[in-house]
């Protein structure tokens, strides 16, 4: 993995009931002291190569559950929607869904920082770069079709 680039990975217990697969399960089960040795032997090797391993244990059909749980208790995405408000003021209004599927999960108000909502390019900051790229300030000018050359197979350091 790490000689293609790969630095991070994933180790899951995925699979279905052994009542309900027709793909047999490895030789190690789960949970033994075989697995947990090669587990052990997996992260330390992961941490010598710099490489960042995730573990996660979703057995059954996959991270669903199966077809018996019903959408409202299966697993789900976490999204968002938001409202600016200037204060202080009695505020009282619905959020907009993100969508079609939405639950509510929680409303969280927090009073914002003053500099809430600058911008690196609102406040024009001087833009240099090593090596030196021409017209390297049109990096921010907001415009989506100017152009700057970045010099190939070399490190380029911004500064803003």
């Amino acid at each position: 993995m790490k000689k293609v680039g790969i630095n991070r990975a994933f180790i899951g217990n995925i699979g279905l009931n052994e009542g309900y697969s027709r793909i047999p399960y490895g030789k190690v089960k789960i949970f033994t002291d075989e697995w947990w040795d090669i587990l052990h032997t997996a992260l330390k090797t992961a941490t010598e190569l710099d490489i960042e391993i995730g573990i996660f244990n979703s057995p059954c059909l996959s991270q669903s559950g199966g077809p018996w749980i019903k959408p409202e208790q299966s697993m789900r995405y976490l999204n968002s929607s938001e409202i600016v408000v200037t204060g202080p003021q009695q505020f009282s209004q619905k959020l907009t869904p993100p969508n079609a599927d939405f639950q509510r999960v929680n409303v969280i108000a927090y009073k914002a920082p003053a500099d809430f909502g600058l911008t690196l390019r609102a406040s024009n900051p001087k833009i240099t770069s090593e090596p030196e790229v021409a017209d390297i300030k049109n990096i921010m000018d907001g415009d989506l079709l100017t152009k700057i050359q970045i010099p190939g197979n070399k490190t380029l350091i911004i500064d803003f």
